[in-house]
């Protein structure tokens, strides 16, 4: 029997969001994005107002997904790391 191993990186994005948000919402947020295929966690920082995603890498096109679900619950990014 022929076993395949796919090896992936691990990436992770942190975003800082609107500051006029209700307090619920971060979490409300990180719920709609740990829905996103190659999102393996997802944590708050609600002092701060950040998201920290943690993800599979290749994650193609998972920017413009993160941002499609911020909309979904009524915010977008205002800054963002990447490391």
């Amino acid at each position: 029997m022929n076993y395949v191993s796919q090896v992936c990186e691990v990436g992770m994005m942190r975003f800082t969001l609107r500051e006029d948000n209700e307090p619920e919402f971060l979490g409300r947020a990180a719920e709609e994005i740990l829905q996103l295929p190659s999102v393996l966690r997802v944590r708050t920082n609600p002092a701060r107002q950040e998201i920290e995603i943690t993800f599979k890498q290749p994650a193609e096109g998972l920017l413009r997904q993160v941002n499609n679900a911020l909309r979904l619950v009524g915010t977008e990014m205002t800054a963002s790391k990447v490391r």
